[in-house]
């Protein structure tokens, strides 16, 4: 579980950095906030499946803006389609969507100390952007989303959700720091993607199962 609770802030920082990155450092630091905090907050279930689904969307819709430029509108559309159908196959197989998360975790980990390596010598850093509305947004209902999912597919205990939370940081850090982070990020962007919402997915299922 620690794991799926280090997954929430690299699939936000992934939101993030995909509408252009200006909310970044804020998304952050709110997930850490509100990752421990929302175990002791239980939504209504209609309010949780609206913020699922607007999570969900806005997701897909970061998939669509960071792949259409290099490869068309079709085939962008394709991808972020695709990332919704294979997050809900796995909802509905719960144990999919939990399991997912820990290798994922583990890929984005690897990717973070390649970049590291490739960057140390020659880093050049990522400078600073301006957040705008569509970003504000995303990241409000992906951060919102995922914090809350988390507390409805287990008991997860507030210092799991803190180590989880402060080992996706480690890794958020990386990738937000260096420039060169955000073409490899890229490759990982659809899985990240895929693998919260079907924990979203899964909680609002989960709910709806126990009342």
């Amino acid at each position: 579980m620690i794991f799926i609770c280090a997954l929430v802030p690299i699939a936000n920082l992934a939101v993030s950095l995909a509408f252009g990155g200006g909310c970044a450092p804020f998304s952050l630091l709110l997930t850490l906030v509100l990752l421990p905090l929302s175990k002791k907050i239980k939504p209504p279930l209609p309010l949780l499946a609206v913020l699922v689904a607007c999570s969900v969307f806005f997701r897909s819709a970061s998939l669509l803006c960071e792949s259409v430029s290099a490869l068309g509108a079709v085939r962008a559309c394709i991808i972020a389609v695709s990332s919704v159908v294979a997050s809900g196959i796995a909802a509905y197989n719960r144990k999919s969507a939990l399991y997912i998360c820990t290798p994922i975790f583990f890929i984005t980990a690897l990717l973070a100390v390649y970049i590291t390596a490739v960057s140390f010598g020659n880093a050049e850093f990522t400078a600073p952007q301006s957040p705008n509305t569509s970003e504000i947004l995303a990241v409000a209902f992906c951060l919102l989303s995922s914090c809350l999912s988390v507390g409805c597919i287990g008991n997860i205990s507030p210092s799991e959700r803190i180590k989880g939370g402060v080992i996706g940081s480690a890794v958020c850090c990386v990738l937000l720091l260096f420039k060169s982070a955000s073409a490899e990020f890229g490759f990982i962007s659809v899985p990240l993607a895929v693998s919260v919402s079907a924990i979203e997915l899964t909680a609002v299922i989960s709910r709806v199962n126990n009342e």
